[in-house]
């Protein structure tokens, strides 16, 4: 049997955000909840981040184009709940920075996407927001509520659309989410499009 490789350190380094850098260093926002995702796209040129620090939002990106800012700096109304990335279709880039996902900062009832024409576009959710996926050229979003009578589960194709209630067929029947059984997402496979669902009376998991 071979010996197992040995690694020597001589140093250790605290990581730190690249959107950490061009936060101004104050004490007030030290003392906030820090929050990163990088992307999974990120190229050879560097990582694509984006960056929360208590409201404070950085996204950060390699540049192509030396004419395109190396950063964006956007505040948000609340803390965000979730960072994410995910791609949408017929949506273009406004800095040709080399990533294919739109960053995602997701607050309690809204959510905003990062990479548009415009800079970013702020989404207003009807409802308080439990969880969100990404998926595959979007979002799936679960609702927050007691209400069993009430779709709990919507997605997102564009920014610029409404979320729409995901329908589900139980039997045979077509039925908006939690209109039959008290369902709760566990978890998606977005490349495959399949959601697993648990109904929480029969205590039994299924794919959709």
């Amino acid at each position: 049997m071979q010996p197992a490789a040995t690694i020597s350190v001589s140093k250790v380094a605290p990581f730190k955000p690249n959107g950490a850098n061009y936060i101004d260093e104050d004490t007030t926002i030290n003392t906030e909840q820090e929050l990163w995702s990088i992307s999974a796209t990120s190229n050879q040129q560097g990582d694509e981040e984006i960056y929360a620090r208590g409201s404070h939002i950085i996204w950060t990106y390699p540049l192509q184009n030396i004419q395109c800012p190396s950063y964006m700096k956007f505040t948000t109304d609340t803390i965000p709940k979730k960072l994410l990335w995910t791609k949408f279709d017929q949506c273009s880039m406004s800095c040709e920075h080399g990533g294919t996902e739109f960053p995602i900062v997701m607050e309690h009832n809204c959510l905003t996407v990062f990479g548009m024409d415009s800079g970013y576009t702020k989404v207003a959710l009807p409802f308080s927001v439990s969880k969100v996926w990404p998926f595959r050229n979007g979002l799936m979003i679960e609702r927050q509520s007691n209400d069993h009578y009430l779709p709990n589960l919507f997605s997102l194709s564009h920014p610029l659309d409404e979320v729409k209630p995901v329908i589900s067929r139980h039997h045979g029947e077509w039925f908006y989410s939690f209109d039959k059984h008290v369902y709760t997402t566990a978890g998606l496979a977005s490349d495959e499009q399949l959601i697993l669902r648990f109904d929480e009376i029969a205590r039994v998991h299924s794919l959709g």
